[in-house]
C-alpha cells in the first residue's frame, strides 16, 4: 500500500462512505467523524484490501480535530497527508421557519460547518507542499432558500473560504476545490424521510460522488478545477 493518506473529516454513510471507497485504492485512508458507530460502518463498507483507521473527530471542535490530525501522523509515521477532504454537513439539513430558529443554531452551524474547516485546513496547509484540499458544499451555498436561514450563512462561508485558499495556496502547488451537491444523496437516510427515487439515477451516488474527488485530485496543474457542481439528470437548476 502506497504510503499516502488521504484524511475525510465527515466520514459518515454518504458521500463520506463513498469517497472514502474511492481512495481506498491508492491511499491510506483516515476517517474522521464524532460518532463511532458512523466510523464503524463506513469502515465495514470499504474493500478488505484497503488500510483505513477510524478517528474520533469533531467537526466543531478545533482542538478535537487537531488531536485527530496528531494521531493520524502517529498511526501512519511514514505517511504523507496529501489528500484532506471536509466533508462535515456544518448546519445539516433541518428546514424551519426564521422565526423559529434561534442564535445557538446559527453558532451551532457556523462552528461545524465554518470553523471547523477553516481549523482543518490550516492543519492540511501548514505541512503540504503538495496535494488537494477538498470541501463538500451544497446548493445552499450559490442561493439561500427559505426556512434555510442556518444552513445558507455557513454554505455561502465555506464556498468564499474554498475561493481565498485557492488564490492562496493555488501558486503553492496545492489544488483547492468545492464541490456543490446539487440534490439528495442515495442513502438509506434520505430515503427515510424523502421516500424511494421516483426514477433509477434519480439521486446522486456516493460511489460516483468519490470518483469525482478523485477526478479533481488526479487532475494535472495545468487545469485545475476549483469548483464542480454534482446533480443527477433530473434535478432543475
Amino acid at each position: 500500500m502506497s504510503q499516502r493518506i488521504a484524511v475525510i473529516l465527515g466520514a459518515g454513510p454518504g458521500a463520506g462512505a463513498g469517497i472514502a471507497r474511492a481512495f481506498s485504492k491508492t491511499h491510506n485512508v483516515a476517517l474522521l467523524s464524532r460518532n463511532p458507530a458512523t466510523l464503524s460502518k463506513t469502515q465495514s463498507s470499504l474493500p478488505s484490501t484497503s488500510t483505513s483507521h477510524p478517528f474520533p473527530a469533531d467537526a466543531s471542535d478545533p482542538a478535537s480535530i487537531s488531536s485527530a490530525w496528531e494521531a493520524i501522523k502517529s498511526h501512519w509515521p511514514e505517511g504523507t497527508i496529501d489528500v484532506a477532504i471536509f466533508n462535515a454537513p456544518g448546519g445539516g439539513f433541518s428546514p424551519g421557519g426564521f422565526l423559529s430558529k434561534t442564535p445557538e443554531h446559527l453558532e451551532r452551524g457556523l462552528k461545524a460547518g465554518v470553523l471547523g474547516a477553516f481549523a482543518f485546513a490550516q492543519l492540511f496547509l501548514k505541512e503540504a507542499k503538495e496535494g488537494t484540499l477538498i470541501f463538500t458544499g451544497a446548493t445552499a451555498a450559490l442561493r439561500g432558500g427559505a426556512n434555510f436561514s442556518t444552513l445558507s450563512p455557513d454554505k455561502f462561508a465555506l464556498r468564499s473560504l474554498s475561493q481565498t485558499l485557492a488564490r492562496e495556496f493555488g501558486p503553492k502547488n496545492i489544488h483547492v476545490a468545492h464541490t456543490i451537491i446539487d440534490g439528495l444523496i442515495d442513502t438509506d437516510r434520505v430515503a427515510s424521510f424523502a421516500g424511494e427515487a421516483k426514477e433509477a439515477d434519480g439521486r446522486i451516488s456516493p460511489d460516483e460522488i468519490g470518483k469525482a474527488y478523485v477526478y479533481l485530485h488526479e487532475q494535472a496543474r495545468s487545469a485545475w478545477t476549483q469548483e464542480l457542481d454534482l446533480r443527477p439528470f433530473t434535478e432543475k437548476f
